[in-house]
């Protein structure tokens, strides 16, 4: 996998923007992995977004926000 963004959500965990693999989602076309990650490197919550994303512009409780492959701003439920 290709990681396109990182956020530091805390000390303890941060999010990712991942180019998925083929058993995350049929298509691989851009970047539609978004991946929560504790400090020892376990994937604690895996999301398959709906639009291809380039950037991670923040995170809020409940979503992480993201700028889309079209410039749009995008809210991803997590």
């Amino acid at each position: 996998r290709v990681i396109r963004d990182v956020w530091l959500e805390s000390p303890d965990s941060m999010w990712i923007l991942v180019r998925p693999a083929a058993s995350d989602a049929a298509s691989r076309a851009g970047e539609r992995g978004l991946w929560r990650v504790n400090t020892r490197g376990e994937v604690t919550a895996r999301y398959v977004m709906a639009t291809r994303a380039r950037v991670i512009l923040g995170v809020q409780p409940g979503r992480v926000l993201v700028v889309t492959s079209d410039g749009h701003v995008v809210a991803q439920e997590v």
